[in-house]
This record gives C-alpha cells, structure tokens and sequence, in this order.
C-alpha cells in the first residue's frame, strides 16, 4: 500500500468516528442550522433559556412579555416547566448578543409554536424560514380564541385609531412617526408597543390623543399592540 493511500484511508476512517459521535452538533449541510440535545438549565424569561452548557438561547419567532407587562408571569412559567428537562434544539445563527437563536423541541413538540397557541407571546419574525407559517398558524389560534394576551380588555372599544402613521418619510428618525387615538371612555392607563422591545406607557384620557415617535415602528413591516391593566385594546399589523 502507498504510504499516500494509507493516510487517505485513516483520514476517512477519522473523518467517520468524528461524524457518529458528534453528528448532532454538526453544522447541517446548506441550512447552516446546529442541531444539539442538551438539559434546560433555568428559564430567564419566556423566550430565554440557559442550557447545562451555559450556552444562552433566544427562541425564534416569538417576543414574550417584558417586565410588568401583561402575561409576563405566565410566559416565563410556561417555559419554566423545561427546566432539568433534555431539549432538542435546532440553531441556525447568533444574535449581536452572542445567544444562540433556535427553535426548542420537547416530547415531539415545538415549544415555539406552543407557547404561541397558548397565548403567552406574539409572532416576532426578521426572516421567514420552514418554521414561519405553523408558527404564524399558533398565534391566530389564540388571536381566535382571545386568550392569553389576546384576551380583550373590558375596556375594549373605548380606544379607535384614527391615524397609525409608521413611515417617516424617507428619513430615519425624523420623529414623524405618529398615532392618533380616539378615546371614548374614561382615562386609561395603558402601554403602547411594537413587536420588537419598544413599549410606551401612557395615561390616554377622554378625546382624542396624538403621539409621535422615532424609528420604533419598522417600516417593512411590524405591529401596533395597546394593553391596559385587563387585556387587549388595539392590535394592528402592517
């Protein structure tokens, strides 16, 4: 045998025990998506968990409730029944704060999608993948059945858009973003929020109020989403 042939062959043979052992932590051919199992360590929040590894991972296509909002309690409790349990998570990418972004399975579900039907958190998508629409699908199961955070406030109806303006232009945070409400009933205490993380809370009272804003609202495409301390006032999407 030629010493060449030899080392060619012990590089396969090398190349294969690396692959048996380690295939699921191996990038997967074209979708560039890591593919790990590992034991949920704590829950941060509803969207955020820390594996045994101490690796951080940010599930994909949601963006549950912040501190003090509505339904954040139950959103962080839902993904808390993950803890010390063996997960399966499929990683495309990193996000700038270096966690993970993946989409978490348990007992052959997708807790993404579940935590959605449930009504815990909204859809929050920067780029479509084979995942979007069955987590698209979750979300309007719950927006039909008004639960979670759909749940509609009983002061629904006081609140009307007059005018929801989220271009600015052509500039970039020029403060010409605008929303003009109507109210029809008493003085409201409410937060005003985008899908991403930008939340405003107000007092609205009687009449008609008017808020600009500055590069909060995205203009290829976001929400407007108005709560008070019982539910759901205003959801538009764009």
């Amino acid at each position: 045998m030629k010493r060449s042939d030899f080392w060619l062959i012990l590089l396969f043979l090398v190349s294969g025990l690396i692959y048996y052992f380690y295939a699921d932590d191996l990038t997967t051919t074209g979708n560039s998506i890591r593919t790990i199992n590992a034991v949920v360590e704590r829950a941060i929040d509803g969207d955020t968990i820390v594996l045994d590894t101490q690796e951080k991972v940010r599930l994909l296509g949601i963006n549950t409730p912040e501190k003090g909002e509505f339904y954040k309690d139950e959103s962080t409790n839902f993904i808390k029944k993950l803890e010390n349990k063996t997960v399966k998570i499929e990683i495309p990418s990193k996000d700038k704060y270096g966690r993970s972004l993946g989409y978490v399975f348990y007992n052959g579900k997708l807790i993404n999608e579940e935590i959605l039907r449930n009504g815990f958190t909204s859809l929050f998508v920067y780029d479509e993948d084979k995942h979007t629409k069955r987590l698209a699908k979750a979300e309007q199961e719950a927006r039909d059945s008004n639960i979670g955070i759909w749940q509609k406030s009983t002061n629904f109806g006081c609140l009307s858009i007059v005018e929801f303006k989220y271009l600015e232009d052509g500039q970039r945070c020029t403060n010409k973003e605008r929303i003009i409400l109507e109210n029809s009933c008493g003085t409201l205490n409410v937060s005003i929020k985008d899908d991403a993380t930008h939340i405003d809370h107000v007092l609205i009272k009687k009449g008609t109020f008017t808020k600009n804003y500055s590069c909060v609202f995205n203009d290829a495409g976001d929400s407007l989403y108005i709560w008070d301390n019982s539910g759901l006032l205003i959801f538009e999407r764009y």
